[in-house]
């Protein structure tokens, strides 16, 4: 898999690729190198994609908002779920093709999020849409609790 991830980087001229054979390996090569992409599996010899993501995230040795895709053959919501909470910005099911890891290179780069340092969670905003906001709470059922409030008064 990091085979094709490397070729396919290499064919949009990607001049610089660094690899890790585990996750530790690749925490340790974080904290020397400066990425502008990580791409990890969720499976993984030692420690998973989603507890590097997690570590990576708390590392001061590490430039912790450099964004980050997971790759994983688990598609099922859990995983997903799991890889969102670890502060992973995309994820990509196997298998994959060129299109789909340049889909989410894409992403990343052309639709940052801000990026969330709170006691619970570090990583990219895990709201996906960006619509207007008019009031002081920013979800649905928050907006719509507000507008009974209004009407009742």
């Amino acid at each position: 898999m990091r085979r094709i991830l490397a070729t396919v980087l290499r064919g949009i001229g990607v001049q610089e690729i660094q690899e890790a054979d585990n996750g530790e390996e690749g925490l340790r090569q974080l904290a020397s190198f400066r990425p502008d992409l990580v791409i990890l599996d969720l499976v993984m010899p030692g420690l998973d994609g989603a507890e590097f993501a997690w570590r990576a995230r708390r590392d001061p040795k590490v430039e912790r908002q450099v964004p980050m895709i997971m790759v994983t053959g688990h598609s099922g919501l859990t995983q997903v779920l799991t890889a969102r909470d670890a502060g992973i910005d995309e994820v990509l099911t196997k298998p994959l093709t060129a299109r789909s890891l340049l889909q989410r290179i894409e992403a990343v780069i052309q639709s940052e999020r801000p990026f969330v340092i709170s006691d619970n969670y570090i990583g990219p905003c895990r709201r996906r849409l960006r619509a207007e906001h008019y009031g002081p709470w920013r979800r649905a059922e928050d907006q719509a609790r507000c507008v009974l409030d209004i009407d009742d008064a």
